[in-house]
């Protein structure tokens, strides 16, 4: 088992799906006082994923499967969700204002 972790790290404005997250498996990993906003999120497997104080407003997620995620103070305003698989997501302190959602299971 790999373990990742990530901290303070910004990221503004970036469109990832064109930087290679797409088709990407992101498990074991925390991510810790991350911006994400404005990013793209296409055909991406989260698993066994810890979010805290992360800014993912704006943000379009398509075709994500999300299975053991922990979310805490996370900022989901205007994300646009499309073909997303959620299982045994924890939710706490998240602003989810201005949500789209499209064939969520």
């Amino acid at each position: 088992m790999r373990y990742f972790e990530v901290r303070n790290i910004e990221l503004r404005n970036v469109e990832l799906s064109n930087v290679g997250l797409i088709y990407v498996e992101l498990r074991n990993v925390k991510l810790s006082n991350v911006e994400l906003s404005n990013t793209e999120l296409t055909n991406v497997e989260l698993s066994n994923v810890e979010l805290r104080n992360v800014k993912l407003s704006n943000v379009e997620l398509s075709n994500v499967e999300v299975s053991n995620v922990e979310l805490s103070n996370v900022d989901l305003s205007n994300v646009e969700l499309s073909n997303v698989e959620l299982c045994n997501v924890e939710l706490s302190i998240v602003e989810l204002s201005s949500v789209e959602l499209s064939n969520l299971r």
